[in-house]
């Protein structure tokens, strides 16, 4: 799974890669500007590695370090609950991130550690997002799953197009 860290410093890379032991890194020397760096860790342990990163990290080193999630709501013990699940796959080493992947997390609300859940339309077969952070995003919706309350996105990440499940309540559906 990844981990998400907005840093400050260039020793960052090389510090993140002494914590995890890890031979493969990006690092770009910004004269301490901030910047967003994805890590991967194993699946459960995410947490885990975030807390032992703030803790070894000099303090001042680091803007926020966190965990993406994204919102889904399942039912069961007869109510509606709303879960959080981790957003993004694994991916290798540790990657710097460029400033159209940045834009496009901000826009989604990724800095605010959580995916929010988004709420949508169906009007003659098309998605049109009515609230949330996928507004504006419809053309990126690849398929959605009405009974689970998931969609599928397609986003450029990581110089390559990845899938991302996010949460997504269609609250109607109508032709004409």
């Amino acid at each position: 799974m990844v981990f998400w860290c907005v840093s400050r410093g260039i020793d960052t890379p090389g510090r993140v890669k002494e914590i995890y032991g890890i031979d493969d890194w990006f690092m770009k020397k910004d004269g301490g500007a901030v910047m967003w760096y994805a890590v991967q860790v194993h699946a459960g342990m995410e947490e885990q590695i975030r807390d032992r990163c703030v803790q070894a990290m000099a303090p001042g080193t680091l803007e926020q370090c966190f965990v993406p999630y994204y919102e889904e709501r399942k039912r069961y013990l007869g109510a509606w609950h709303t879960d959080k699940k981790i957003l993004l796959a694994a991916q290798s080493g540790i990657v710097l991130l460029q400033e159209g992947e940045i834009r496009l997390l901000k826009n989604l609300g990724v800095d605010k550690k959580s995916l929010e859940m988004s709420t949508g339309i169906i009007v003659d077969g098309n998605v049109m997002i009515t609230g949330g952070p996928l507004t504006g995003m419809e053309n990126c919706i690849r398929k959605i799953d009405r009974h689970k309350r998931k969609a599928w996105l397609e986003i450029g990440m990581f110089g390559r197009t990845m899938q991302i499940v996010v949460g997504l309540e269609i609250t109607e559906k109508r032709s004409g």
